[in-house]
């Protein structure tokens, strides 16, 4: 089976990038390959629980439920989440949470059922053997 490496390192609404590469997840997803998306940085919100996207944004976090449905792996990096002790705030271009996380930064109870943490050693594994690598 061929395998794609989805990484992402922006934050969910401030561009189209997270978008664009879950739909190309579920392209891949849907043509059998096996997919597996690493989110660094900044893009661990995208799969939040409870998104407020702006009107007429699409919501991420339905996306990766589907996602997750078909197959797809969604890891975020350890260090980037607890590095996120913080929420965008409101009126951020791209805030779709608003306010401070009480619990003094993102928890896996925040993420998406299916969600994992992972580590740096596991993404350069994961670089090492995938078919194919691409970067949003």
């Amino acid at each position: 089976m061929k395998s794609l490496l989805i990484v992402l390192n922006d934050l969910p609404y401030k561009n189209d990038k997270a978008y664009n590469a879950l739909r190309a997840a579920g392209v891949a997803a849907d043509g059998g390959v096996k997919v597996v998306v690493f989110l660094m940085g900044d893009s661990v919100y995208v799969v939040r629980k409870d998104q407020k996207p702006a009107q007429d944004y699409p919501n991420l976090e339905e996306k990766v439920g589907g996602l997750l449905e078909k197959g797809v792996d969604f890891l975020l990096c350890t260090t980037c989440v607890n590095a996120r002790g913080f929420e965008p705030k409101e009126g951020e271009v791209s805030a779709c949470f608003v306010g401070s996380h009480e619990g003094g930064g993102l928890t896996l109870g925040d993420l998406i059922k299916g969600a994992q943490l992972s580590t740096m050693k596991t993404f350069v594994n994961l670089v090492a053997e995938s078919d194919k690598v691409i970067s949003f």
